[in-house]
């Protein structure tokens, strides 16, 4: 099995990178906040006013104040600084159409990111789930928001499930901002999605607890063509994997990607991870992963987006750690190995509580190792 894969991955590892191309020109090209030159300073403005609102307010922003950016940003065709505005143009566009809405659901989301409509609704406090109908060779993903603000609700983190078939999708999570950074957030919520291999129903559950009884999160399903994947999700975008010892799983990352989530290091192809929010001009670092799982850091500006003549691989591919939590196994070995472990892990409770008792109080390296050394012998 592992010459066929590393052949495919060879011929096909470079469908997916879109991202990184994004990552270039709209986080450390030379529009990035340069003192003194880069940035249309009223242009830049316009977006300072228009994140200045969005957090001090839950009305949405006048409609021609982010027409007006937005065909300003337009104007400015393929500069840097376009490169640099689109993504919060695109942003602004969104959040603009989920709060203008009211209660209802926007109609403009699907068309303002390039795809078409599949799935849409209400999910009300309690057990709910969306459920979609995916083709192969399309991507989709879900955009939410409440009803009605409400600041102690928390970002949920949905997982799509294909029961008995979760290797024909690959899933993703995208964000509406760099982690370390809330001003530029757009205050949008997690955007999870998965492209999809053949042809499926896909479903996600949630379980909701909203503060009162006509609060509501509702949701969207945006569907596009792979070849259409919007740059806007791809710009904070990354895979993920429920099942990290699923290797048909783990295989489908790199031989048929999610758009934009492969970029080449030298000649080595590497799954792109975290992306940290440039600052002051100055370039960007991420975190990736390679195809032995090993991760990494590396400087944008050392990647490339288009596959070289040679793709080089570790040949002693070896998966991610496996999971421990049956919930998260997709597969039958998978399923028996995190159950063993919760098995292991309630004859040993006692002793791992007090391995980590040990370590808060340790005042020494030698201490910790020792603890460390404990905990490794029970497992």
């Amino acid at each position: 099995m592992r010459p066929l894969f590393l052949f495919s991955l060879i011929t096909l590892v470079g469908c997916g990178s879109l991202r990184f191309e994004t990552h270039v020109g709209q986080g450390s090209g030379p529009g990035m906040r340069r003192q003194g030159r880069g940035l249309v300073s009223g242009l830049d403005q316009q977006r300072v006013a228009l994140l200045n609102h969005l957090h001090k307010s839950d009305d949405a922003p006048e409609k021609e104040t982010v027409d007006s950016y937005v065909k300003a940003v337009t104007d400015l065709g393929d500069s840097p600084e376009a490169a640099y505005h689109r993504y919060f143009a695109t942003g602004f566009q969104l959040a603009y159409a989920w709060r203008a809405a009211g209660e209802g659901i926007p109609k403009e989301i699907s068309s303002i990111l390039g795809g078409t409509t599949v799935a849409e609704g209400v999910l009300h406090s309690g057990k709910g789930g969306v459920s979609v109908q995916a083709h192969g060779g399309r991507c989709y993903t879900l955009f939410t928001q409440l009803k009605r603000p409400d600041r102690s609700f928390e970002s949920l983190h949905y997982q799509w499930h294909v029961p008995g078939k979760e290797n024909v999708i690959q899933r993703y999570y995208s964000f509406s901002r760099a982690a370390f950074n809330d001003g530029d957030d757009l205050h949008l919520e997690t955007m999870p999605g998965f492209c999809a291999s053949a042809d499926v129903e896909v479903s996600t559950s949630v379980n909701l607890k909203l503060s009162g009884s006509k609060n509501g999160l509702r949701y969207v399903v945006v569907e596009y063509p792979r070849d259409k994947f919007p740059l806007f999700t791809a710009m904070y975008m990354h895979s993920t994997y429920p099942d990290a010892c699923n290797a048909e799983a783990w295989a489908s990352l790199w031989t048929d990607p999610v758009p934009g989530s492969i970029a080449y290091l030298g000649s080595e192809p590497v799954l792109l991870r975290d992306v940290d929010h440039p600052r002051n001009g100055s370039g960007t670092w991420l975190t990736y992963e390679d195809i032995s799982a090993n991760e990494g850091r590396a400087y944008v500006r050392k990647l490339v987006d288009q596959p070289p003549s040679k793709v080089r691989t570790n040949v002693k591919t070896r998966m991610p750690r496996c999971t421990k939590d049956p919930e998260h196994a997709t597969t039958p070995l998978t399923k028996q190995y995190a159950q063993c472990w919760q098995r292991v892990g309630g004859r040993y409770s006692g002793r791992y509580r007090a391995i980590n008792a040990q370590k808060a109080k340790a005042v020494t390296f030698e201490a910790v190792d020792a603890a460390k050394r404990e905990e490794a012998h029970i497992e």
